[in-house]
């Protein structure tokens, strides 16, 4: 069926206080199809931080995606919760 593939990520508390953020890898599999939820960890941060998530993602969950985003909320989310030091990354799928 095809290989697990293995994500990383650092993620970085840029603020003044130790928080947590939930660090999400969605897939997009078709334009037009919304991005599903393929992992996520909750990750505890200090003030200024940097930790290094890893995601093993299962070939099941990634079989025929177009591209993989990770960061701490949905890709394109835009609303009143959206904290603005809050990123997301996104890659093409070239090729398997």
């Amino acid at each position: 069926m095809g290989e697990d593939l293995e994500v990383s990520a650092e993620v970085r508390n840029a603020g003044p206080r130790m928080g947590e953020e939930v660090v999400q890898l969605y897939v997009l599999r078709d334009a037009g199809v919304p991005r599903s939820l393929a992992v996520f960890e909750r990750v505890k941060l200090q003030a200024g931080e940097t930790k290094r998530v890893v995601f093993r993602v299962p070939a099941e969950r990634w079989k025929d995606a177009r591209e993989i985003a990770v960061g701490g909320k949905q890709p394109g989310f835009h609303g009143t919760a959206d904290a603005g030091t809050t990123e997301v990354l996104a890659s093409r799928i070239v090729s398997k």
